[in-house]
């Protein structure tokens, strides 16, 4: 479903003229389809083919809602389309994220008929009163509702209960000495919902759309001082206007970016690091700013110094440049979106689209020209025209790894390097992954030749360095590897048999006792240094055990496995 849902208990079925007539008002509202689709998957599914009494349920409720249809078609079509998979409860009479979307004034009328309100209902109430129907905010009834909801959260204060010591000066920094004046400015009582609340409770209330873009409160964002509480979650109804929902291509554009840019962090950070992804995430899409200083203007070269420190990064770089839509076609896609659902004007929707679609690097990274040495090498330009602009190369050696996909630079490359003392055909990067090591992985049948004939080290393993990073599952978990591993690991038939026969040594072992015969076979290997790590979460990623599979064909394991089998 499009949201997390507030879900208020204590209300029974109200009778409603399409309450005996179940199919007949999905049908009429055209989700009955929809419906059957769902009681069937529902069905063939062992895991929830128990879940069709809950889901009629729900729907039934939803039919007595004392709310508007349009509250209850918006509500059902996501039930049905997201059913079982959502927070949910019994009585869904009122959803407040699509009460306050869709019949705000009837939302009134109900919460003001409820006898018991509790401090979520209470604050919906406010922020509804204080939109709709302001005459209220200056009634005896506000100001009382308002005495108790503070005397609540004073007394949540006093009682020392979870985060309350700095939550309570936040919030007294705010109502200052006059909380009934807070509560009656609508921009003061926007800053004192308590949220935080939502962490360990329900916490459900919504602004309409138009006053949270307005009071910069479209989604909340809960530092936690870089802790465990940090969240972030829609604050207002924003995600149920379709004109701001992104096409496919540039949805899946954007959840590449959003992916790959959070950081890792093996401490408590990492909570905050996730919660402020998503609060950029969602302002992006919902409150876009359009009074940006001006971007770098990375459409016209978009590599960064990091995107050409290694061939694996170029690689990885060129991944997110060229996903789905690509980069050029997913900024022109954004400046139309802001340009026609935010009125932007196109300069200025264009330069937002610029700082949303900022590649992972390129806040820490200078920008690079066309002529950059180890651009032209990693991009294949020909070695003529890279010694026209590049006329006093020296070390050689460290521009073997640039040229891997290239065996004619390569070739030049090594001649060339061979006039120079320290030239070292196996010049390895700090963790001593060599050029060998990276054609093999990579499947470059022809450049593994190159540097072989040319007196690469076939058993040549990485080093076995203790933990750098202060998140343990960051390390490189498997040092001493060889180039036969690495292509093992990545399924490079062709490359793996020529390794053989040029006399890999098949009994080698890397750091955790695994041998190429376990790499090809997909076994035990838990950290796995190499499996598409994100651009800013590191060197690694966990892998559990029962996801390792083998990137070789049965038909290849078959003649691969006599091959490698030797002893541990």
């Amino acid at each position: 479903m499009k949201a997390v849902f507030s879900l208020f208990c204590g209300l029974g079925i109200i009778g409603n003229a399409y309450a005996a007539d179940f199919d007949g008002y999905l049908k009429e509202n055209h989700l009955f389809e929809a419906y059957q689709q769902k009681v069937k998957a529902l069905k063939e599914n062992k895991y929830v083919n128990d879940a069709r009494p809950r889901l009629d349920s729900t729907i039934d409720l939803t039919m007595g809602s004392p709310l508007n249809d349009s509250y209850k078609v918006s509500y059902l079509t996501d039930l049905i389309k997201e059913f079982p998979y959502h927070p949910f409860k019994d009585s869904t009479a009122f959803v407040s994220l699509y009460a306050v979307r869709h019949d705000p004034l009837g939302s009134i009328r109900y919460l003001e008929g409820l006898k018991n309100r509790n401090l979520e209902q209470d604050f919906q109430l406010m922020v509804l009163w204080h939109i709709y129907q302001p005459e209220k905010v200056a009634s005896d009834l506000y100001k009382d509702i308002a005495q108790k909801r503070h005397s609540e959260l004073t007394a949540y204060f006093e009682a020392g209960k979870w985060q309350s010591d700095w939550r309570k000066d936040e919030y007294n920094g705010k109502v200052g000495d006059d909380y009934q004046a807070c509560y009656a400015d609508l921009k003061c009582f926007l800053d004192i919902i308590p949220y935080w609340r939502k962490r360990n409770e329900d916490f459900d209330v919504y602004i309409p759309c138009e006053t949270a873009q307005k009071y910069d409160k479209v989604v909340y964002f809960d530092g936690a001082a870089g802790g465990h509480g940090a969240q972030s979650f829609m604050a207002s109804d924003c995600e149920l206007y379709d004109k701001y929902s992104y096409d496919k291509d540039l949805k899946d554009y954007m959840d590449k970016l959003f992916f790959e840019g959070i950081p890792e962090s093996g401490g408590s950070i990492r909570f905050y690091y996730q919660a402020e992804a998503v609060n950029d995430s969602l302002m992006l899409q919902y409150s876009p700013k359009f009074d940006l200083e001006p971007q770098k203007r990375w459409d016209i070269f978009p590599y960064t110094e990091w995107a050409v420190q290694s061939y694996y990064n170029f690689a990885k770089y060129n991944e997110i440049l060229n996903y789905g839509i690509g980069y050029q076609k997913a900024l022109e896609a954004l400046t139309k979106h802001y340009v026609e659902n935010f009125g932007a004007a196109r300069e200025r929707a264009y330069n937002t689209a610029l700082y949303a679609l900022k590649i992972p690097s390129m806040n820490d990274w200078g920008v690079i020209t066309k002529d950059n040495l180890q651009y032209m090498l990693l991009a294949g330009r020909p070695f003529k025209e890279i010694k026209e602009v590049h006329k006093d190369i020296k070390d050689y050696k460290k521009l073997l790894e640039f040229s891997i996909a290239y065996p004619e630079n390569l070739k030049e490359i090594i001649r060339l390097g061979k006039n120079e003392a320290d030239f070292d055909i196996d010049y390895a990067n700090w963790f001593g992954k060599t050029p060998l090591m990276v054609a093999a992985q990579y499947g470059y049948w022809d450049s593994v030749k190159v540097l072989l004939e040319n007196g690469a080290d076939v058993n040549k393993q990485t080093l076995d360095l203790p933990c750098l990073e202060s998140d343990d599952s960051l390390c490189i978990r498997h040092g001493k590897r060889s180039a036969l591993m690495y292509a093992a690991q990545e399924g490079q038939f062709d490359v793996l048999k020529y390794l053989l026969e040029e006399g890999a040594d098949i009994s080698l072992q890397d750091t955790a006792g695994l041998t190429a015969y376990d790499y090809m076979m997909g076994m035990e290997l838990t950290h796995n240094p190499h499996i598409k790590p994100t651009i800013r979460g590191g060197a690694a990623q966990y892998w559990e055990e029962k996801d390792r599979k083998s990137a070789f064909s049965p038909k290849q394991v078959q003649e691969l496995a006599p091959l490698l089998k030797g002893k541990k």
